[in-house]
Formats: structure tokens, sequence, C-alpha cells
């Protein structure tokens, strides 16, 4: 068989597929077609979209497989009715919000000029002291969240427990999902929630939701300046260190080892690319958008963060690579003689 440029093609129109999903999430597509089939015509009724432009968005929506349709007729596809209605428990659209920002999509759309430049171009980026993005993050990320910090709460849950009433601090938490979700698997677990002021909206919400609003404690301030106090059984770093160049993620996890109790933990959840960085391709999409996104950021491999906990004073982590997951987690002890006391 002979080359063809199909997959050349699929790869640079990916972005025709994200911008026709986004559109259908932000026209609320999906809820006319909740209670039954419907022809474009119904549903540009119930958009109030004019009927030709409505009926190519069903079309490309179908094409794409979470609509089928038959005899004109349009209906949602058991996925789309799953995480596409608003109105399903399991309602994962929202995630759109924060994959389909226009800052993020600004910097994408200028990843030529980031890889000759060496890093971001953007006037506002993932370290700029401008938090709307974060506050947006924090609000729409639970679909994105939630499996995950499942995971590091059965990571964790055995080890809280003999440490009763354990201490957890959740460093830069967004909504706070990770360390509340560990704090309601694990009675008398009291966590601390750290993000900045305008971030933390979103997790004293999801407190007041779970019930947890008495065993939570909020901190406003920037992680690398605030006062994490402590000492901590267990500390969460989720998704924080590929924003930054290795020295700085050294300098962060050594004034994490300082609020850690004696044995205590820390839990990173982070992409872990594969050693060659080639073939773990969600790490390596990661890894893009962090030079698109960030001056520094980067996702790193198991031993470069073996390195790095090791110097910051942890003892060589544990990775865990849950199946169905793309990203992973690094559990390590606390190196004896380190941590407050």
């Amino acid at each position: 068989m002979h080359p063809t440029p199909q997959k050349l093609l699929e790869t640079l129109q990916a972005f025709h597929a994200s911008a026709v999903l986004n559109a259908a999430l932000q026209l609320d597509l999906f809820t006319p077609l909740a209670r039954g089939p419907k022809t474009a015509a119904q549903v540009a009724r119930a958009l109030k979209c004019p009927e030709r432009s409505t009926g190519i968005l069903l079309d490309a929506v179908a094409a794409l497989g979470f609509l089928a349709k038959a005899d004109r007729r349009y209906r949602l596809d058991p996925e789309a009715a799953a995480f596409l209605l608003p109105s399903s428990p399991q309602f994962a659209g929202a995630t759109s919000r924060i994959v389909c920002d226009p800052v993020l999509w600004d910097a994408m759309g200028r990843f030529a000029q980031a890889v000759r430049h060496g890093g971001t171009v953007l006037p506002i980026h993932a370290e700029s002291h401008n938090t709307k993005f974060w506050e947006t993050f924090a609000d729409h990320s639970h679909a994105l969240a939630s499996p995950p910090a499942d995971y590091a709460a059965h990571l964790l849950q055995r080890f809280l427990e003999e440490r009763f009433p354990a201490r957890v601090l959740d460093v830069a938490c967004g909504s706070g999902v990770y360390g509340l979700t560990v704090a309601a698997r694990c009675p008398g677990a009291k966590v601390t929630l750290l993000d900045h002021a305008p971030v933390l909206g979103a997790a004293r919400k999801r407190a007041q939701q779970l019930g947890l609003t008495r065993r939570a404690e909020f901190v406003g301030g920037d992680m690398f300046a605030a006062d994490l106090k402590g000492p901590f059984d267990v500390v969460i770093l989720s998704q924080v260190l590929h924003h930054f160049a290795p020295p700085v993620c050294e300098q962060l996890l050594r004034k994490v080892a300082k609020s850690v109790a004696p044995g205590g933990r820390l839990l990173v959840h982070e992409f872990v690319s594969d050693e060659d960085r080639a073939t773990n391709v969600p790490a390596a999409m990661f890894a893009a958008l962090m030079l698109a996104w960030t001056r520094e950021g980067n996702t790193y491999t198991f031993s470069e963060y073996k390195r790095m906990f090791g110097r910051a004073g942890f003892l060589p982590p544990v990775l865990h690579a849950p199946p169905r997951m793309a990203t992973q987690f690094l559990v390590a002890e606390i190196r004896k003689g380190r941590g407050r006391r």
C-alpha cells in the first residue's frame, strides 16, 4: 500500500470537530432532543436559529457520532444523553468551557511563535496574576477532576485512617475536589484548601454541597508566598508542577516538604511522560500546550520526578497508572528527619 495524506489531513482538521462540539454546547443543541427525535426545523425553532445553519450543525454533530439521524430526524446517542445533556447527573459538557477557552485557543493558534520564542507569547498566560481563567477552570472542572480525585482518595484512604484525625493540604486546589473527596472518604480528616482568593469560591461551594464546611479551612494566597503551616499528614499537588521548569518545581517541593509531618505523604497527580517522550500521546500533547501557555512549563518523566522529589527531601515516589486514565499519580514519603514535628 502506498502512503496517503489522510492522517495528515485528519490531524490538521481536528480543530473543526472541537469547534463543532463546542458550538453545540454553547447553543444547548442537545436539550431540545432530550424528549425524543426532532427535525432540523424543530430544533432550529427551539434554538431560535436559522433552519439551514442548524441543519449543518446537526449533521456535523451526527457525523462525529453524538447524534443519530434517520428519516430527517435527529436523536441523541447514548453517550450524548449521558454526558452532553445539562440535565444529566453525568454532564461533562462544561469541560468545553476550559478546553475551548479563547485564551487556550489563542495559545495553540500561536504555537509556532511559542516554539521560536521558547515559551508562551501571550500577554496573559498561566502564570499571570489575572485569575479569571482559573476561576472558570474551578467552576467547570468537576467532570475532568472527579475520576482522578476518587482514585487519589482510594490511594490515600488507608494511610489517613491510620493517622486519625488526619490533616490534608490541597495546594492550588481549584474547585477543591481532590482535598474534599479525600476528606469525604476519611471521616475526621481535616482539609486545608489553598488557592488565590477569587478561585476559592468554587471550593467553598463544593465543601458546602458535601457537608464538609466544618472540616475545611480556606487559605487565599499564592502557593509560593503563603505560609503552608502544617504539619500535614498528606499534601496534594494536582496538575500543578507542569506549569514550571524543574528548578521551580524543586523550590515548591522543598517548601511543601517543610509542611509535611514525619512519615507523611506527598501525592502528585500529573501527566507523566514516557522516558522517550514520544510514546505517551496525551503527555506529549499536554507538553505542547504548556509550551504555548506557560513560560517554562512541561510534562516530566518518572525519572525526572524521582530526581526532583529526592532533591526536595522525599523518598523515591511510587508511580500509579490507573487504567483508562490519561494521567498518573506519584506518592512519596517524606525522608526521615525532614518535615515539621
